[in-house]
């Protein structure tokens, strides 16, 4: 038999407290960081509790409302078309063609230069009129940036390689329906555009290694989405959407390959009569979301979710009256996810807690373009011009931010919160022209 002494106990306790290799692994599952190793810091207790205060406070300042905001203007491009942001960067396109880059971790900003700003004329028009040349769609990643323009073709610039583009994929008609990238390594990067039932994947990797590879699929295609949870290192998967299906097609290519290889699609959702209103994914993750209107037997609103891995259907939610115009599931929280709709609502759902949402959330004026959750709050803009931020747990609005024009795009992180009001009218008359809430 054994007498243990309380300082001997004391003494244990304190050694495993004070454990560096323990603490450096609370650091990484905390997801303070991942690219560190052990022996880079010292005292890693002190460096978990520092962030843990950060994200405290962070939460308090959410809540308060308290921040600096930036307004990041460019009053040569003309009128706002398009937004989006990754990590640190923040991209713009504009009615002038140009595109706007900027990195708030840095401040560096760069002005991409289209690789054709011509006019074309409208013949259907009396007068013979002109077509105007502008952005309507553009997508970042720490690599490359890519904008389609209203004439039909995509311009690629490398972030780090110049205002010029290293690549244009053309199409023959105009208007490209989506627009999509994706970083493979640190070398090499994927753009897919559809426009009708055409997808073209360009490949853009070192000095002459930009290829463009070409799809016909069998009906028009709405949108295009890089998967990143299906990503390995040699294959990527893209997402399809039809009218009324979603596909799933693999696609085997590589910054050394010569061509690009696809194999069959797989089917992952297909009902007649049943228009697709919006798709959503979560990240590193194979959770795929797909709002849809069923007009038979009666009008009904549903949102499948499916799981890539095994192509089957996990859960059907109901509950909406009308039809989902966004979806957003987090990574944060793995078993919930958020919509919009366009009656007004934000409706927020457990697949652990039944077909019907959790709570529901009133206050919008118009419908809902875009909206984000984490584990606490739920942010969401809406045609009117307003954003809101909700308290999930208390399920009431904590302050709202208000632009006259619509809420084109909507992003938050753990310090920022991003928001794009894009107009309708890209080309008004000169007394409607509005020099401030049109740029920015």
């Amino acid at each position: 038999m054994f007498t243990l002494y309380s300082h001997q106990v004391s003494r244990s306790w304190r050694s495993l407290a004070d454990d560096e290799l323990l603490w450096f692994r609370i650091y990484q599952e905390s997801g303070f960081g991942q690219d560190l190793y052990v022996g880079s810091e010292e005292n890693w207790k002190s460096i978990v509790q520092r962030h843990i205060q950060n994200q405290r406070l962070q939460i308090v300042n959410w809540k308060a409302r308290i921040g600096k905001p930036y307004h990041l203007t460019f009053p040569r491009g003309g009128i706002l078309c398009a937004t989006h942001s990754h990590n640190t960067s923040i991209v713009a396109g504009y009615t002038s063609c140009h595109v706007r880059l900027w990195n708030t971790e840095t401040g560096d900003v760069c002005t991409f230069n289209a690789s054709n700003t011509a006019l074309v004329l409208d013949e259907q028009a009396e007068e013979l009129g002109r077509i105007h040349n502008e952005i309507k769609c553009v997508r970042t990643t720490p690599l490359i940036t890519a904008a389609s323009f209203k004439h039909g073709f995509v311009d690629v610039w490398k972030n780090e390689g110049g205002t010029e583009s290293v690549q244009t994929i053309r199409f023959n008609n105009q208007e490209i329906a989506s627009l999509s990238t994706l970083d493979i390594n640190q070398h090499c990067s994927l753009v897919a555009a559809a426009q009708g039932s055409r997808v073209k994947v360009a490949v853009i990797g070192g000095e002459e290694t930009e290829k463009v590879f070409d799809f016909e699929m069998n009906s028009q295609v709405t949108q295009v989405d890089w998967l990143t949870s299906g990503h390995s290192h040699d294959s990527s998967l893209l997402l399809l959407t039809y009218n009324n299906s979603v596909f799933l097609k693999k696609i085997h290519a590589s910054e050394t390959d010569s061509m690009v290889q696809s194999q069959d699609d797989i089917e992952l959702h297909n009902i007649i009569w049943a228009p697709i209103t919006t798709v959503g994914f979560r990240d590193n993750d194979h959770d795929v979301a797909v709002g849809f209107n069923l007009y038979a037997p009666s009008t009904q609103v549903k949102l499948n979710v499916y799981d890539i891995s095994s192509n089957q259907l996990k859960i059907s939610f109901t509950g909406h009256t009308w039809l989902i115009s966004c979806v957003h599931l987090p990574t944060l929280v793995p078993h919930q996810l958020v919509t919009g709709s366009a009656d007004r609502k934000i409706r927020q759902y457990d697949d652990r807690a039944g077909l019907t949402a959790c709570y529901t959330l009133i206050g919008h004026t118009a419908k809902v373009n875009t909206v984000q959750m984490d584990d606490w709050k739920i942010v969401s803009g809406d045609d009117g011009g307003f954003v809101y931020v909700w308290d999930q747990r208390m399920c009431r609005k904590l302050w709202d931010i208000y632009n006259r024009h619509p809420v084109g795009y909507c992003h938050f992180d753990d310090r920022m919160l991003i928001i794009s009001n894009i107009p309708y009218q890209k080309f008004p008359h000169q007394g409607e022209f509005e020099t401030v809430s049109s740029l920015r």
